[in-house]
Protein backbone atom coordinates (compact mmCIF):
# COMPACT_ATOMS: atom_id res chain seq x y z
CA UNK A 1 0.00 0.00 0.00
CA UNK A 2 1.54 3.33 -0.93
CA UNK A 3 1.90 6.23 1.20
CA UNK A 4 -1.09 8.76 -0.06
CA UNK A 5 0.57 12.04 -0.28
CA UNK A 6 -0.77 15.52 1.33
CA UNK A 7 -0.08 18.62 -0.58
CA UNK A 8 2.44 20.86 1.14
CA UNK A 9 3.02 24.96 1.15
CA UNK A 10 1.10 27.58 -0.25
CA UNK A 11 1.86 30.11 2.47
CA UNK A 12 1.75 34.06 1.54
CA UNK A 13 4.66 34.29 -0.79
CA UNK A 14 4.99 30.56 -1.56
CA UNK A 15 4.30 28.06 -3.99
CA UNK A 16 2.52 24.86 -3.17
CA UNK A 17 3.09 20.76 -4.23
CA UNK A 18 -0.50 19.41 -4.66
CA UNK A 19 -1.71 16.40 -3.23
CA UNK A 20 -0.91 14.49 -7.28
CA UNK A 21 2.28 16.16 -6.49
CA UNK A 22 2.46 18.76 -9.26
CA UNK A 23 4.74 22.16 -8.53
CA UNK A 24 2.61 25.34 -8.36
CA UNK A 25 4.84 28.91 -8.57
CA UNK A 26 3.56 31.02 -5.91
CA UNK A 27 2.36 33.72 -8.60
CA UNK A 28 -0.10 30.93 -9.51
CA UNK A 29 0.84 29.47 -12.53
CA UNK A 30 2.02 25.96 -13.03
CA UNK A 31 5.83 24.92 -12.84
CA UNK A 32 7.94 23.16 -15.37
CA UNK A 33 10.94 21.48 -15.83
CA UNK A 34 13.55 23.54 -16.99
CA UNK A 35 17.45 22.35 -17.79
CA UNK A 36 19.89 24.37 -16.03
CA UNK A 37 23.62 24.73 -15.69
CA UNK A 38 23.48 22.49 -12.40
CA UNK A 39 20.84 20.32 -13.41
CA UNK A 40 17.24 20.45 -13.95
CA UNK A 41 14.53 22.02 -11.78
CA UNK A 42 11.06 23.74 -11.63
CA UNK A 43 10.98 26.84 -13.26
CA UNK A 44 7.61 29.05 -13.32
CA UNK A 45 5.59 28.81 -16.81
CA UNK A 46 5.56 32.29 -16.87
CA UNK A 47 9.28 32.91 -16.65
CA UNK A 48 11.08 35.89 -17.11
CA UNK A 49 7.72 37.64 -15.25
CA UNK A 50 8.10 35.40 -12.53
CA UNK A 51 11.39 33.76 -11.58
CA UNK A 52 9.72 30.91 -8.89
CA UNK A 53 12.32 28.27 -8.94
CA UNK A 54 11.67 24.67 -6.88
CA UNK A 55 14.27 22.10 -6.58
CA UNK A 56 13.38 18.51 -7.91
CA UNK A 57 14.75 14.71 -6.73
CA UNK A 58 16.24 12.28 -9.00
CA UNK A 59 12.68 11.15 -9.69
CA UNK A 60 11.85 14.30 -11.16
CA UNK A 61 9.38 15.25 -7.63
CA UNK A 62 9.57 18.49 -6.20
CA UNK A 63 11.16 18.69 -3.03
CA UNK A 64 10.83 22.26 -2.13
CA UNK A 65 8.42 24.97 -3.09
CA UNK A 66 8.35 28.05 -5.12
CA UNK A 67 8.89 31.07 -2.94
CA UNK A 68 9.73 34.67 -2.84
CA UNK A 69 13.42 36.36 -2.67
CA UNK A 70 13.28 37.11 0.52
CA UNK A 71 12.02 33.49 1.47
CA UNK A 72 14.15 32.23 -0.33
CA UNK A 73 17.23 33.99 0.82
CA UNK A 74 16.31 32.94 4.69
CA UNK A 75 16.19 29.76 3.63
CA UNK A 76 19.90 29.70 2.21
CA UNK A 77 20.80 30.95 5.29
CA UNK A 78 18.99 28.70 7.37
CA UNK A 79 20.81 26.31 5.55
CA UNK A 80 24.23 27.37 6.36
CA UNK A 81 23.49 26.99 9.87
CA UNK A 82 21.77 23.76 9.82
CA UNK A 83 24.25 21.46 7.31
CA UNK A 84 26.95 22.46 10.01
CA UNK A 85 25.02 20.62 12.55
CA UNK A 86 25.45 17.60 10.76
CA UNK A 87 27.98 17.82 7.56
CA UNK A 88 30.40 20.38 9.17
CA UNK A 89 33.73 19.55 9.94
CA UNK A 90 33.94 17.50 13.48
CA UNK A 91 30.24 17.30 13.51
CA UNK A 92 29.19 14.91 15.61
CA UNK A 93 25.50 15.20 14.86
CA UNK A 94 24.49 12.69 11.90
CA UNK A 95 21.96 13.95 9.36
CA UNK A 96 19.32 11.80 10.63
CA UNK A 97 19.47 13.21 13.98
CA UNK A 98 19.99 16.71 13.00
CA UNK A 99 16.26 16.36 11.05
CA UNK A 100 14.46 14.21 14.23
CA UNK A 101 16.15 17.80 16.16
CA UNK A 102 14.52 20.15 13.69
CA UNK A 103 11.20 17.89 13.65
CA UNK A 104 11.28 18.41 17.72
CA UNK A 105 12.24 22.38 17.64
CA UNK A 106 9.63 23.18 15.32
CA UNK A 107 6.98 20.97 15.60
CA UNK A 108 6.68 19.84 12.22
CA UNK A 109 6.50 16.46 11.35
CA UNK A 110 9.08 14.22 9.31
CA UNK A 111 7.87 15.06 5.78
CA UNK A 112 7.40 18.20 6.72
CA UNK A 113 10.57 18.81 8.07
CA UNK A 114 12.65 20.35 4.88
CA UNK A 115 13.75 23.80 4.59
CA UNK A 116 13.06 23.75 1.11
CA UNK A 117 9.26 23.95 2.39
CA UNK A 118 9.65 26.41 5.40
CA UNK A 119 8.07 30.01 5.27
CA UNK A 120 10.88 32.86 5.96
CA UNK A 121 9.24 32.99 10.00
CA UNK A 122 9.99 29.63 10.03
CA UNK A 123 13.43 29.65 8.73
CA UNK A 124 14.03 32.63 10.94
CA UNK A 125 13.07 30.47 13.72
CA UNK A 126 15.07 27.61 13.27
CA UNK A 127 18.07 30.15 12.97
CA UNK A 128 17.05 31.32 16.47
CA UNK A 129 17.02 27.66 17.68
CA UNK A 130 20.24 27.15 15.82
CA UNK A 131 22.14 30.02 17.56
CA UNK A 132 20.94 29.05 20.96
CA UNK A 133 21.90 25.60 20.39
CA UNK A 134 25.23 27.40 19.41
CA UNK A 135 25.38 28.95 22.79
CA UNK A 136 24.33 25.82 24.99
CA UNK A 137 27.07 23.64 23.37
CA UNK A 138 30.62 24.32 23.11
CA UNK A 139 30.95 22.01 20.23
CA UNK A 140 27.84 23.08 18.27
CA UNK A 141 29.25 26.48 18.98
CA UNK A 142 32.28 25.88 17.52
CA UNK A 143 30.84 23.96 14.72
CA UNK A 144 28.53 26.52 13.59
CA UNK A 145 30.73 29.36 14.05
CA UNK A 146 30.82 30.70 17.43
CA UNK A 147 33.28 31.75 19.60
Amino acid sequence: MSKKRKAKGGGPGMGRITASGRAVCYCGRDMRVVRGRNGPFFGCASFPECDGSAMMNEKGEPVSTAATQPIRDARRRAHVLFDQLWHGKGSQMSRGKAYKWMQKVMGLEPDDAHIGLLDEAQCETLINALRTLEGEDPDVQRLIGGR
